[in-house]
This record gives structure tokens, C-alpha cells and sequence, in this order.
């Protein structure tokens, strides 16, 4: 069971994780990401420092990063630095599709 929240400001992991979800990933845009799961230390992901331009697409190209990471079997920490790095690439460009960056800049990033 997982659920997936987006906030702007970073809050305390305490606060978001009531004794009823397992798993919970929370998106803090400029902050970084953070991943909690009961039972475990929280896991944070800093966000890369870059200029945006235009965010339109940030969000989409951060989950859809993190799903294809995933899905691939990479380790938590490691998906969500490689989405983060896809986010970051994205609101350097204008657009919202346009904007969304190849594996290959992905991975050279």
C-alpha cells in the first residue's frame, strides 16, 4: 500500500506517517525527497541546485523517473537521486513534454 504526497516545504516525517500507512514517499520539490517506511530510518535525497525556468513538467518527470527506476529494481535511495537528477534537467527547459529529458541526459547528468 503506498500513497504519494507533494508538498513545497519540507515537513518533520513524525508528522506524516500515521500508524496506518506502511510506506510513504513525500516529494518536497527544491528541498529534495524524502522516503519513510514504518521500521525504518527516513531516507532523504537532497535536490540538485540548478536555475529553473520553467516547472511545469517537474513533478511528472520526477514520478515517471522514479517509476522507471523502480521498476528496474534499483535500490530506493538510488531511484529517487536518479528522478531528482530527471526533475532537474527538466526545469531547466521551457514546456511542459518538451522539457522532459532522455535516459540518456539522465544518466550523463
Amino acid at each position: 500500500y503506498l500513497e504519494h504526497f507533494f508538498f513545497f516545504k519540507t515537513t518533520a516525517t513524525h508528522k506524516i506517517l500515521p500508524l496506518s500507512i506502511r510506506r510513504r514517499r513525500k516529494f518536497c520539490k527544491r528541498d529534495g525527497s524524502l522516503y519513510a517506511r514504518r521500521g525504518a530510518e527516513p531516507l532523504t535525497v537532497p535536490a540538485p541546485h540548478v536555475t529553473a525556468v520553467d516547472t511545469t513538467a517537474a513533478g511528472d518527470t520526477f514520478v515517471g523517473a522514479l517509476a522507471v527506476a523502480l521498476g528496474e529494481g534499483r535500490p530506493v535511495q538510488q531511484a529517487l537521486i536518479w528522478a531528482s537528477a530527471a526533475a532537474a534537467l527538466c526545469v531547466q527547459r521551457p514546456g511542459a513534454s518538451t522539457s522532459m529529458p532522455y535516459r540518456t541526459e539522465i544518466d550523463a547528468s
